[in-house]
């Protein structure tokens, strides 16, 4: 496990995460491969937010399922989902 900071564009948003490396994946859907997002499953209690709000934002994803996205309001960045 090893302890990784990110954030957002613009900076508003600021995390800290406690996460395994090896569990980094790509995912295939046309969202994903059309901004080069990768996925890295972190439990909640290893994730922190350290500065700023998240917002959520719901929409059907490829799978027919709702899959809540969470983002900076300000500059849009996706910060995870869940």
């Amino acid at each position: 496990m090893k302890t990784m900071q990110g954030g957002c564009h613009c900076g508003r948003v600021r995390f800290r995460a406690r996460v395994d490396l090896d569990q980094l994946s790509q995912c295939s859907c046309s969202i994903c491969t059309k901004k080069g997002i990768l996925h890295l499953p972190v439990f909640p209690a290893d994730f922190e937010l350290l500065r700023g709000t998240l917002h959520e934002y719901v929409s059907p994803a490829n799978s027919g399922r709702m899959v809540p996205v969470h983002f900076c309001a300000a500059c849009g960045t996706r910060v995870m989902h869940t």
